[in-house]
């Protein structure tokens, strides 16, 4: 996962994404997913927030099952 500071623009979240668009479609990583047995998880704007979404809700809901967080 590729983070960035809360209050970028639109141009720099444009230019991020480009750049990890361009790396996850390049060879070599199409290479390393294989080398190294990985499954490629990559999701792009929003498909990638709703997904850390759901993620952040379903591990908050675990930590208050277990009593970590009230």
């Amino acid at each position: 996962m590729v983070g960035a500071a809360p209050g970028i623009t639109a141009e720099q979240e444009a230019t991020v994404n480009a750049d990890i668009e361009k790396m996850v479609k390049s060879e070599s990583w199409q290479k390393a997913l294989a080398d190294k047995g990985w499954a490629d998880t990559y999701l792009a704007g929003d498909a990638f927030k709703e997904q850390l979404k759901k993620d952040v809700a379903s591990t908050e809901t675990i930590l208050k099952e277990i009593g970590l967080v009230k």
